[in-house]
Protein backbone atom coordinates (compact mmCIF):
# COMPACT_ATOMS: atom_id res chain seq x y z
CA UNK A 1 0.00 0.00 0.00
CA UNK A 2 2.91 2.37 0.87
CA UNK A 3 4.54 1.73 -2.59
CA UNK A 4 1.29 2.19 -4.63
CA UNK A 5 0.68 5.64 -2.33
CA UNK A 6 4.00 6.56 -3.31
CA UNK A 7 3.82 5.43 -7.15
CA UNK A 8 0.94 8.05 -6.94
CA UNK A 9 2.29 10.87 -5.42
CA UNK A 10 5.53 10.89 -7.85
CA UNK A 11 3.11 10.07 -10.85
CA UNK A 12 1.38 13.45 -9.76
CA UNK A 13 4.50 15.08 -9.66
CA UNK A 14 5.50 14.00 -13.09
CA UNK A 15 2.81 15.25 -14.74
CA UNK A 16 2.91 18.53 -12.69
CA UNK A 17 6.64 19.31 -13.93
CA UNK A 18 5.97 18.29 -17.03
CA UNK A 19 2.94 20.23 -17.82
CA UNK A 20 4.63 23.66 -15.98
CA UNK A 21 8.07 23.43 -17.10
CA UNK A 22 9.79 26.70 -19.00
CA UNK A 23 8.78 27.92 -22.35
CA UNK A 24 10.12 30.48 -24.27
CA UNK A 25 13.81 31.53 -25.26
CA UNK A 26 13.76 34.37 -22.43
CA UNK A 27 14.78 32.86 -19.09
CA UNK A 28 11.80 32.61 -16.99
CA UNK A 29 11.85 32.58 -12.73
CA UNK A 30 9.81 29.76 -12.82
CA UNK A 31 9.68 28.50 -8.76
CA UNK A 32 8.16 24.65 -8.37
CA UNK A 33 7.39 23.18 -4.84
CA UNK A 34 6.43 19.89 -4.16
CA UNK A 35 5.92 18.30 -1.00
CA UNK A 36 7.04 14.32 -0.27
CA UNK A 37 5.48 13.10 2.57
CA UNK A 38 7.57 10.55 5.06
CA UNK A 39 6.42 6.64 4.03
CA UNK A 40 3.37 5.84 5.91
CA UNK A 41 2.12 9.41 6.80
CA UNK A 42 -1.45 9.38 6.65
CA UNK A 43 -4.49 11.11 8.49
CA UNK A 44 -7.87 9.61 9.67
CA UNK A 45 -11.09 11.11 9.89
CA UNK A 46 -9.67 14.44 9.02
CA UNK A 47 -7.14 14.48 11.89
CA UNK A 48 -3.31 14.83 10.45
CA UNK A 49 -1.10 11.87 11.22
CA UNK A 50 1.55 12.22 14.18
CA UNK A 51 5.03 13.21 12.44
CA UNK A 52 6.35 10.33 11.46
CA UNK A 53 10.58 10.20 12.05
CA UNK A 54 12.44 9.78 8.98
CA UNK A 55 15.75 10.98 7.85
CA UNK A 56 16.86 11.56 3.91
CA UNK A 57 19.92 11.71 1.49
CA UNK A 58 19.96 13.82 -1.28
CA UNK A 59 22.82 13.06 -4.02
CA UNK A 60 22.59 16.75 -5.82
CA UNK A 61 24.76 15.79 -9.01
CA UNK A 62 22.23 13.35 -9.68
CA UNK A 63 19.02 14.77 -8.32
CA UNK A 64 18.55 11.26 -6.19
CA UNK A 65 16.71 10.97 -3.39
CA UNK A 66 16.16 8.50 -0.73
CA UNK A 67 13.89 8.34 2.58
CA UNK A 68 14.65 6.23 5.32
CA UNK A 69 11.74 5.52 8.20
CA UNK A 70 12.40 2.24 10.55
CA UNK A 71 15.63 1.85 8.85
CA UNK A 72 14.06 1.28 5.33
CA UNK A 73 15.82 2.96 2.60
CA UNK A 74 12.84 3.94 -0.10
CA UNK A 75 13.84 5.69 -3.09
CA UNK A 76 12.00 8.88 -4.47
CA UNK A 77 13.12 8.88 -7.78
CA UNK A 78 15.31 7.13 -10.65
CA UNK A 79 18.46 9.01 -10.30
CA UNK A 80 19.60 11.44 -12.95
CA UNK A 81 22.51 11.13 -15.45
CA UNK A 82 25.05 13.48 -13.43
CA UNK A 83 25.25 16.89 -13.96
CA UNK A 84 27.89 19.43 -12.65
CA UNK A 85 26.59 21.12 -10.08
CA UNK A 86 27.87 24.31 -7.88
CA UNK A 87 26.71 26.06 -4.52
CA UNK A 88 26.22 22.92 -2.58
CA UNK A 89 25.08 23.66 0.80
CA UNK A 90 24.01 20.39 3.43
CA UNK A 91 22.65 21.01 6.99
CA UNK A 92 20.81 18.42 9.46
CA UNK A 93 17.30 18.81 7.74
CA UNK A 94 18.15 21.05 4.51
CA UNK A 95 20.22 20.94 1.40
CA UNK A 96 20.46 23.17 -1.58
CA UNK A 97 22.15 23.40 -4.83
CA UNK A 98 22.56 24.72 -7.99
CA UNK A 99 22.62 23.79 -11.75
CA UNK A 100 24.57 26.09 -13.33
CA UNK A 101 22.40 28.23 -15.44
CA UNK A 102 19.35 25.57 -15.53
CA UNK A 103 17.66 25.82 -11.25
CA UNK A 104 18.44 26.22 -8.09
CA UNK A 105 17.23 23.27 -5.79
CA UNK A 106 16.07 23.50 -2.01
CA UNK A 107 15.67 20.18 -0.18
CA UNK A 108 14.26 20.96 3.36
CA UNK A 109 12.89 18.47 5.76
CA UNK A 110 9.95 19.50 7.75
CA UNK A 111 7.54 17.48 10.21
CA UNK A 112 5.94 14.86 7.99
CA UNK A 113 7.31 15.67 4.39
CA UNK A 114 10.11 16.93 2.46
CA UNK A 115 9.33 20.50 0.82
CA UNK A 116 11.17 20.43 -2.61
CA UNK A 117 11.81 23.62 -4.30
CA UNK A 118 13.03 24.12 -8.56
CA UNK A 119 13.48 28.08 -9.54
CA UNK A 120 14.29 28.14 -13.31
CA UNK A 121 17.63 30.41 -13.34
CA UNK A 122 17.57 29.69 -17.18
CA UNK A 123 16.62 26.42 -18.08
CA UNK A 124 14.46 26.18 -21.23
CA UNK A 125 13.41 22.29 -20.12
CA UNK A 126 14.38 20.26 -16.50
CA UNK A 127 12.60 17.27 -15.74
CA UNK A 128 12.36 16.18 -12.42
CA UNK A 129 11.43 12.95 -10.92
CA UNK A 130 12.13 10.52 -13.06
CA UNK A 131 10.19 7.69 -11.92
CA UNK A 132 9.77 4.13 -13.06
CA UNK A 133 6.70 1.29 -12.15
CA UNK A 134 4.79 -1.71 -13.16
CA UNK A 135 2.21 0.67 -13.70
CA UNK A 136 0.82 4.08 -13.91
CA UNK A 137 -2.62 5.50 -13.16
CA UNK A 138 -3.50 7.97 -15.99
CA UNK A 139 -6.00 11.18 -15.86
CA UNK A 140 -8.20 9.46 -18.44
CA UNK A 141 -12.14 9.51 -17.01
CA UNK A 142 -12.14 8.13 -13.71
CA UNK A 143 -8.44 7.14 -13.98
CA UNK A 144 -6.76 4.23 -16.25
CA UNK A 145 -4.49 1.58 -14.97
CA UNK A 146 -1.67 1.33 -17.69
CA UNK A 147 1.04 -1.36 -17.34
CA UNK A 148 4.68 0.27 -18.41
CA UNK A 149 5.43 -2.16 -20.49
CA UNK A 150 2.35 -2.44 -22.69
CA UNK A 151 3.74 -1.24 -26.80
CA UNK A 152 -0.17 -0.34 -27.56
CA UNK A 153 -0.32 2.42 -24.76
CA UNK A 154 2.65 3.54 -25.22
CA UNK A 155 1.99 3.98 -29.21
CA UNK A 156 -1.18 5.84 -28.06
CA UNK A 157 0.13 8.46 -25.56
CA UNK A 158 3.15 9.20 -28.03
CA UNK A 159 3.15 12.71 -28.66
CA UNK A 160 -0.09 13.22 -26.66
CA UNK A 161 -0.96 16.10 -24.94
CA UNK A 162 -4.19 16.68 -21.60
CA UNK A 163 -6.52 19.17 -21.66
CA UNK A 164 -6.36 21.24 -17.95
CA UNK A 165 -9.35 18.74 -16.64
CA UNK A 166 -7.48 16.10 -17.35
CA UNK A 167 -3.75 17.35 -16.23
CA UNK A 168 -5.70 18.49 -13.15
Amino acid sequence: MMKKHFTVVCAVSILSLSLTGCWGKEAAEVTLSTNVPAAGAVSVAGKPAAAEQFTFDVDPETFAIVITKDGVRIPASVPLPKAAVSNVIKSKDAVQWTYPNQVNVSVVKKNDYLDIRIESIGAEQFQWPSVQSENYILPFGEGKRVPANDANWRDFLKDQTLTWSESF
